[in-house]
């Protein structure tokens, strides 16, 4: 909200923030608009409730790019630590093959 405050009632005002009923007469008489101080009120509480949804959005989105980019690291390191040990495998007794196996697949 883009307004100049001022407690000098002239020509120059355009709008009336007021709840009185002396002032609501005045501003019918002189044309102006008239605001309730409620809507000013409810207003900024609007405006505060973007600002705290664009905050979460924004630590939402920081979280699902780090949880993202961490999930991609422990694929990459487990695909790395497969490899590793199935060539490690090919040196072992079948046995000991087998039971590695089955583990992996528990």
């Amino acid at each position: 909200m883009k307004a100049t405050c001022t407690i000098v009632i002239d020509f120059s005002v355009t709008h009336l923030v007021s709840a009185e009923s002396e002032d609501c007469q005045w501003a019918e008489q002189e044309a102006k608009f008239l605001v309730h101080p409620r809507f000013l009120r409810e207003a900024g509480k609007e405006a505060k409730g973007d600002e705290i949804l664009k905050l979460f959005l924004q630590t939402w989105r920081l979280v699902r790019d780090l949880v993202g980019k961490r999930v991609a690291e422990v694929a990459r390191l487990v695909e790395t630590e497969e490899r590793v040990v199935n060539s490690e495998m090919l040196d072992m007794p079948e046995s000991l093959k087998n039971r590695i196996l089955t583990l992996k697949e528990a």
